[in-house]
């Protein structure tokens, strides 16, 4: 084995494919290695833009620039179908009716299906309001006030000559009861010179009606109901269930569940409503117009920047090309603007489609090779452009300028007496300067 001497170390020469220029890489990493001790202090690789070199301009544009093609690659896998828990893999349940019956799933829905749901009523507190009287006048005489809830029973001690008008009356009676905490609520209601108290129970149902009895309460008016309490009454009839009756159901809540719990559901008032489970249109749509949005951010981010450099441009023109078929893109809702490559988006003409041809839409959207994943691929090549093509040449050979001069400013290349910089300045300066260009843009991916 043949060596090489410098600096009183051996170095044997590589017998093998590597280059010359490879070898001479190698031992000045090792002689670096060995020689750190000697150096005073050697200033660190900088991994920022601006301390390699390049402008701080064109700093801010390969930050803007990373993160315009991070929040299109995004929005474009939130639409894809290869996302396991992706919106495009989802199902959702939805009210044909919202103002009958509102649907959310808290569970994983797992399979179509379609409910039919009459409501006959709906479920309600029980209420009491009293007679009004006239705020500023002589309170009632003394009298007895009794409550009886499903909490408990409780009589009320007020003295109506210890206070001076109905208005301070009432309100005594409603702190007291809402005091008491027997799951009901008082309020005393001022309007046009007259106070009026109501008390209603915390929660819906026929089990959670109350009482209110005594000679105060009478003359007060309060015991009788203005609202009886009462439950919810609905059926429901699961599609394609052959042979099954709609089944009669009774809840104190209106809110109330369907397929097995997974649905959650609130009634609102009487009437009929079919609640589908299906894909996630509406979700879709709101990804979909996310991608759209991230799309025509990005064309115009690409065309303001458009003289930065070479890859610019190249991004530029690989996204004028069209994420799939346009007559395909116009079937999902989607349409192209001519003149600037703009997308934009028709919710109505996406719901519709999803309607008639689901399947078809949903390939078109989020299929192999749909436009999700078009622009997603898009979005990746413009992450992988290098950044020596995205700005400015010059800034180039400021960066190599940058390094030369804190490698002198360090004393490294006086220190050494073998230096590998004879390699590549034999030949002609071009090929030094491209060492030197090679190693700052080195520097900026690490």
């Amino acid at each position: 084995m043949a060596y090489y001497r410098s600096v009183g170390m051996n170095y044997p020469i590589q017998n093998s494919w590597y280059s010359i220029a490879a070898n001479n890489n190698n031992r000045l990493a090792h002689i670096l290695s060995q020689k750190a001790s000697a150096v005073t202090k050697v200033r660190p690789v900088e991994r920022n833009f601006e301390k390699n070199g390049v402008s701080t301009k064109s700093s801010e544009f390969l930050k803007k620039f990373q993160k315009q093609m991070i929040e299109l690659q995004q929005a474009a896998t939130d639409l894809s179908d290869t996302k396991v828990n992706g919106v495009a893999n989802r199902l959702a349940a939805v009210s044909s009716d919202q103002n009958v019956m509102d649907v959310s799933a808290v569970g994983k829905l797992t399979s179509p299906a379609v409910y039919q749901v009459d409501v006959q009523q709906t479920a309600a507190a029980q209420q009491n309001q009293s007679l009004a009287a006239w705020a500023s006048g002589a309170p009632a005489e003394k009298g007895t006030f009794a409550l009886e809830t499903q909490k408990g029973t409780a009589q009320l001690h007020i003295d109506p000559s210890a206070v001076k008008t109905n208005r301070e009356l009432y309100n005594a009676i409603a702190d007291e009861i809402n005091r008491l905490d027997l799951g009901v609520t008082a309020k005393a209601q001022e309007a046009n010179g007259k106070v009026s108290l109501t008390v209603s129970s915390a929660e819906t149902g026929k089990e959670n009606a109350f009482s209110i009895n005594g000679t105060l309460a009478e003359k007060m008016g309060l015991t009788k109901e203005k609202q009886a309490a009462q439950d919810a009454v609905y059926t429901v009839k699961k599609e394609n269930d052959k042979g099954q009756a709609a089944q009669e159901k009774t809840s104190a809540s209106n809110r109330i569940t369907l397929d097995d719990e997974k649905i959650e559901a609130t009634l609102k008032k009487a009437g009929s409503t079919q609640i589908k489970v299906g894909d996630d249109v509406k979700g879709m749509a709101d990804k979909l117009d996310n991608l759209v949005k991230s799309y025509n951010n990005t064309v115009k981010f690409l065309n303001d920047n458009a003289g930065q450099g070479s890859g610019v441009l190249d991004q530029l023109r690989r996204m004028s090309r069209l994420p799939t078929g346009e007559k395909a893109m116009n079937l999902a809702g989607i349409s192209v603007n001519p003149k600037d490559g703009t997308f934009a988006f028709d919710r109505d003409a996406f719901a519709e489609a999803m309607e008639t041809s689901p399947t078809l839409t949903k390939e078109i959207i989020s299929g192999s090779y749909g436009v999700a994943q078009g622009l997603r691929q898009d979005a990746q090549s413009g992450l992988n452009t290098s950044s020596a093509k995205l700005v400015d040449a010059m800034d180039s050979f400021r960066a190599s300028q940058d390094f030369i001069n804190r490698m002198a400013q360090n004393n490294m290349l006086n220190q050494w007496s073998y230096s590998p910089l004879g390699t590549y300045s034999k030949a002609n300066s071009y090929n030094l300067f491209q060492y030197f260009t090679s190693g700052a843009m080195m520097s900026m991916y690490i």
